[in-house]
């Protein structure tokens, strides 16, 4: 190309590109020009000459019957033909509703869909003359996908990314704190709330509230930085979408100045509530709102504590730790005021000279410091080794153990520090042997009651009421002292309150409060009354009207219904070809109901021509109709060869033409609706093999959305990525891990986060996926991890940071470290220990960033040895109770019972080699104290209906002591008859049986000590040399002699650690090998005692055993026939093979014939 004069001006130099181009092979696609000069050019090499004249045209419309065929037999000539010429098949739309784009996107990804090309005309009452100049310079460009938009403009669909989600922001009046990523402050943001309405969708007996003030808790910093986990809370408050904020003050509806608790979003502009949902007093008088904002959860935390649970009397004596804080403040007011003699921790100098100037009557020998254990020896020794009455703690680890040592007999032990709580942090129990009782003190549980709340919570949820109206009669109550942040300043007022520096309350000022006579009283009522905070806007839907939808009893629909009605959505029609057919379905329409929800189920032919219009009269009938969502669709995959007219019907009728005839009529009906909701499929936007229908479908009613937005309506597609949880993928394939098309299936809560925003937006057609592997976009958009980690850290100027300083020693504290781990591994796909963290340098996070994370990590060899010590830990003792045996995802799944030693190591290359999903049942944590066959089974079967919801037809194999418990679990479901867990289809042991195992154990028995079902030290030994029998050669006399004499089971597992680790090179941890040697115990032990009943298992059972059996003189002694007596138990008939070794040999000699075996069967 030639030179251009770059000293002439813009336009110039245009001309002269232009002039240069109009010289070579490339052609103009595009241009563009900015404000600030830049002129910007599409261009493309054209490398082969395309004769329009000889290319192949056919004229495409959404009745497949006028193409198909044609279609077919064009790309079968093109395959068989040996021509060199670039003949192509252009596909040319005119009807601005077509499906031809989906349609292109996936036949292109198939066999020869390379040589289809196609045109969509979105112009109305417009045809393309295909003997035009303008058709003819289409067809020399050879573009794979070419549109003409409704105005004549030519070009093509691409996707873009969606603008950040803080440029949707929009000026609200009702809204509420949250976090958008947990353990993220930076997310910290307003959102729209759901009285958005108001007083629309009024419920009886609630209130509007009108917020000044809200306060911030330590619980909501635990929260917000994931240091507590929403499930440490009470599960009706765990599961709201928002958990922050609980303390607030302002004014109700008729003006009375109020404050307050509620479970959550009270960090919020406006609230509302009812009496069972807080608890409220009025501000007295003398108080400003600033003031009562710091009473509620402080005092209402310390009199819970002290008086209702600790039952605190005149003159004890008290430790309260971290006494500046404001519950310490109040527990000291209220202590003092019982006249009690107080022991306090303080975190520094200067909070124990503030307490003493708030409180005369303290001296400096009742202080010690909170950031160690040396209150314990001062406590004891002031008070000759008796200790306190009671202990308000909220300190952890090491702090906690010394507070309880602080306790005297007979003393209270109040635990107001949810972290400890939450992680199930373990207490010396013989503390409860010197009559000392322990209170997890979570006053969350009494801000909210519901109709099955105990009486005894209910009192003192109202001794709680009348303590705080007492305290203020008397005096005692009186407000703590506070720093205030205004609502631009929320995420500096979280990251101060990590810092641990407050004393007090930390406030968020949402309103000034206005005081009556006041010069100033009109100016702030009318800055008060239009307030608006910008806000991420919200979803909520009108519980006087009615909503369509379709397909409304599969697993997306059931939860997209639930999400409606939690946005208060009431009244629904949902679709279904055969109603209600599970009882899933019926059990969440029931629940529905229960809540006042009216469901219509409408089960007509709405692909009928008249099917759509009855559709619309159900939902005028049960109210005024506001939405649509089109969920319906049929799937019917495979190559374009090999589909049919009517495969391609099939899958159109339900997808496309439902949604053009609702389009059509609730337009003619004048039906403003505010939602008009396809759900589509990525397949559609960027192609898929073997889905040339379900494409053409879906792409019809994106067009359908798109000339609704162009006619001022609502419409809006969702081309969705797979989904998990519930739906076609999860029911058709393994589980929310399986890959597809470079994508993972989307969880449910994402999904209708994602929808709430979209739904929002202005676009007509949005897409929503996740990929697979990182790099595709992971960092797109985002800050630098070393901006984000030094925002978190407070430091200003971060690029002047010493690259060899560590997150350590720049003060990175606990809550900050949870905080940077949840952003590496949420962003950056890596785990590091909190320790590891700390010890980070700067030039490592900035390697990270640039994702170089995994090689920082193979540099680290210490790193790589203690993750496979963890590997080994994880598999001799696993905690994940099941495990996939292979990569397998099509087909019914098999499930494998693990034997003796409760690894599948033996069972492994099996698995490999069947062609259908292995799911391995784990002898997992939960199971080390078990001690019954009908226990475990009777966990087996509660874990599967849990983990594998949608588990229907399957078979097992069990091989040695995992065929008992597979045998109990078959009775146990043809006994329960469960609705969620159907009976296997075929049981297969391998050298198992109950009868076989009793004479086994009944040996072992005489021989070792497994008489009862509690382990003592012989029997803790002898369970030690079972586990090494035939791992280890060792003469057992003499180790058993050498165990016996020592002092406890810890010294034991040391030295079979050392055994171990010299013979067979593993390092195992002393944990693990404790459930190992508890376990393997409690595994013969229950055997032995289990008694199968006979001819009680329905059907047959396939048995796959040893030549030589485990104790042959035993064994003809008792006469125990070749089938195990496994015919005695069973009503059908045992298929009984035998294979060549003995109980371990005859898998690993015979792995070929023992899968062709098991493949016969299954």
């Amino acid at each position: 190309m030639e030179k251009l004069n770059m000293k002439t001006s813009n336009e110039s130099r245009v001309e002269q590109f232009m002039n240069a181009l109009g010289k070579t092979s490339f052609k103009l696609l595009g241009e563009r020009s900015d404000r600030i000069g830049v002129h910007s050019f599409i261009i493309l090499k054209n490398s082969n000459e395309i004769i329009p004249e000889n290319q192949i045209y056919i004229n495409f419309t959404n009745n497949v019957k006028d193409w198909f065929e044609l279609l077919q037999n064009n790309l079968n000539e093109i395959k068989n033909s040996q021509s060199v010429e670039q003949k192509y098949v252009w596909l040319i739309a005119n009807d601005y509703h077509s499906g031809i784009l989906g349609f292109t996107n996936c036949l292109r990804k198939e066999p020869n869909g390379l040589k289809i090309r196609c045109i969509y005309n979105g112009q109305r009452n417009c045809s393309i003359d295909i003997e035009s100049e303008f058709f003819k310079n289409i067809v020399k460009l050879n573009l794979q996908i070419n549109a003409i938009g409704p105005d004549g403009s030519f070009g093509s669909y691409k996707h873009f990314s969606l603008p950040d989600e803080d440029n949707e922001l929009v000026p609200v009046e009702h809204c509420f704190l949250n976090a958008q990523t947990r353990g993220d402050l930076s997310s910290l943001g307003w959102f729209e709330a759901q009285h958005k309405h108001w007083p629309i969708n009024r419920k009886p007996e609630e209130f509007f509230f009108t917020v000044y003030y809200s306060a911030l808790n330590f619980r909501d910093i635990m929260l917000a930085t994931g240091k507590l986990p929403p499930d440490a809370l009470p599960l009706e408050i765990s599961l709201d979408d928002c958990l922050l904020g609980i303390e607030f003050a302002g004014r109700d509806e008729n003006g009375n100045r109020v404050m307050g608790m509620k479970q959550s979003k009270s960090l919020a502009t406006t609230l509302v509530y009812d009496d069972a949902s807080c608890l409220t007093w009025p501000i007295p008088d003398k108080w400003t709102m600033e003031e009562a904002v710091t009473i509620p959860v402080a005092y209402g935390t310390a009199y819970y504590a002290l008086l209702i649970r600790g039952n605190l009397r005149e003159k004890e004596t008290v430790l309260i730790h971290s006494g500046s804080g404001s519950v310490g403040q109040a527990a000291i007011t209220i202590c003092l005021s019982y006249n009690c003699h107080l022991y306090i921790t303080v975190g520094s100098e200067e909070k124990r000279k503030f307490l003493m100037e708030k409180f005369p009557q303290l001296k400096p020998n009742q202080f010690a410091s909170s950031r160690d254990t040396a209150f314990e020896k001062m406590i004891l020794q002031d008070t000759n080794g008796k200790g306190v009455d009671i202990v308000l703690n909220s300190l952890a680890d090491d702090k906690l153990f010394a507070s309880i040592n602080c306790l005297a007999p007979y003393g209270r032990f109040l635990e107001i520090g949810k972290f400890d709580l939450s992680q199930n942090s373990k207490l010396n129990l013989s503390q409860i042997m010197k009559n000392k009782t322990f209170h997890g003190i979570l006053l969350d549980n009494m801000i909210h009651v519901y109709d099955c709340t105990p009486m005894n919570i209910l009192r003192q949820r109202g001794k709680i009421r009348d303590l705080i109206y007492e305290g203020m009669e008397n005096g005692v109550i009186q407000p703590l002292n506070r720093t205030i942040f205004t609502v631009d300043e929320c995420e500096k007022a979280f990251r101060y309150m990590t810092t641990g520096k407050h004393m007090g309350k930390i406030l968020i000022k949402i309103r000034e409060e206005e005081i009556a006579g006041n010069s100033d009283f009109a100016e702030i009522m009318a800055r008060n009354d239009s307030l608006r905070i910008p806000a991420l806007p919200r979803t909520v839907f009108h519980s006087d009207k009615s909503y369509i939808i379709t397909g409304g009893l599969g697993g997306f629909g059931l939860e997209l219904m639930n999400w409606m009605i939690e946005r208060e959505a009431r009244h629904f029609v949902l679709t279904s070809r055969n109603g209600v057919k599970n009882l899933y379905q019926k059990w969440r329409i029931d629940h529905f109901t229960e809540m006042g929800v009216k469901i219509e189920i409408f089960i007509d032919d709405a692909t009928a021509d008249d099917g759509v219009d009855r559709l619309i009269d159900t939902a005028q009938k049960l109210a005024p109709l506001d939405g649509i969502f089109h969920l319906a669709m049929v799937i019917k995959d495979g190559l374009f060869d090999n589909q049919t007219i009517d495969s391609f019907e099939d899958v159109i009728k339900p997808k496309a033409n439902i949604f053009l005839q609702l389009d059509k009529l609730t337009r003619q009906r004048s039906i403003c609706l505010n939602y008009f909701v396809a759900f589509s499929s990525v397949s559609c936007g960027v192609g898929n093999p073997g889905q040339s229908n379900y494409g053409l479908g879906n792409s019809v009613i994106e067009r359908v959305c798109d000339q609704r937005r162009l006619d001022g309506l609502h419409g809006l597609a969702i081309q969705w990525g797979p989904i998990g949880d519930v739906g076609y993928i999860i029911d058709n394939f393994r589980g929310n891990d399986i890959v597809i098309c470079g994508t993972v299936p989307q969880r449910i809560p994402s999904c209708l986060n994602v929808l709430d925003r979209l739904l929002q937006n202005p676009f007509a057609v949005c897409s929503s996926l996740i990929w697979s592997d990182k790099k595709f976009g992971l960092h797109c958009g985002k800050t630098s991890l070393i901006k984000t980690v030094a925002h978190i850290l407070g430091v200003k100027d971060y690029e002047k940071l010493e690259p060899n300083v560590t997150l350590g020693e720049l003060g990175m504290d606990s809550l900050m470290t949870v905080e940077v781990k949840q952003v590496i591994e949420r962003d950056y796909d890596v785990v590091f220990s909190l320790q590891d963290l700390r010890k980070l340098t700067v030039a490592q996070i900035i390697e990270i960033g640039q994702g170089k994370a995994k090689e920082l990590l193979t540099a680290n060899d210490g790193e790589n040895k203690t993750n496979e010590k963890q590997s080994m830990d994880e598999k001799l003792a696993p905690n994940q109770p099941i495990v996939y045996l292979n990569d397998i995802i099509n087909g019914d799944p098999i499930l494998f019972f693990p034997p003796l030693d409760s690894t599948f190591d033996s069972m492994l290359h099996i698995a490999q080699k069947l062609n259908r999903p292995v799911i391995g049942l784990n002898w997992s944590h939960e199971l080390k104290d078990f001690k019954s066959i009908n226990d475990t089974a009777t966990y087996f079967i509660r874990m599967l209906e849990t983990q594998l919801p949608n588990l229907d037809r399957y078979d097992v194999v069990a091989y040695s002591f995992g065929g008992v418990v597979a045998l109990e679990m078959g009775l146990q479901l043809q006994q329960k008859k469960s609705d969620r867990l159907q009976r296997y289809n075929q049981l297969i042991l391998l050298d198992s049986s109950p009868r076989q195992f009793k004479i086994y154990t009944d040996v072992i028995a005489k021989k070792y000590s497994i008489e009862n079902n509690k382990i003592t030290d012989t029997a803790y030994v002898d369970s030690m040399l079972m586990y090494l029998r035939g791992k280890v050669t060792m003469d057992n006399t003499k180790i058993r002699e050498t165990l016996l004499n020592m002092n406890d089971n810890q010294q034991r597992i040391k030295f079979l650690a050392n055994i171990i680790r010299q013979t067979q090179n593993m390092d195992i941890k002393d944990e693990t090998l404790d459930y190992l040697m508890q376990t393997h115990y409690n595994k013969l032990f229950m055997v032995n005692q289990y008694d199968c009943p006979t001819k009680q298992f329905e059907g047959d059972i396939i048995l796959i055993r040893a030549s030589n059996v485990l104790l042959k003189s035993d064994y003809n002694a008792k006469n125990i026939r070749d089938d195990y007596c496994l015919d005695d138990l069973i009503t059908g008939k045992c298929h009984l093979h035998i294979l060549d070794g003995d109980h371990e040999t005859f898998i690993t000699n015979n792995h070929e014939q023992l899968i062709q075996l098991i493949r016969n069967y299954v």
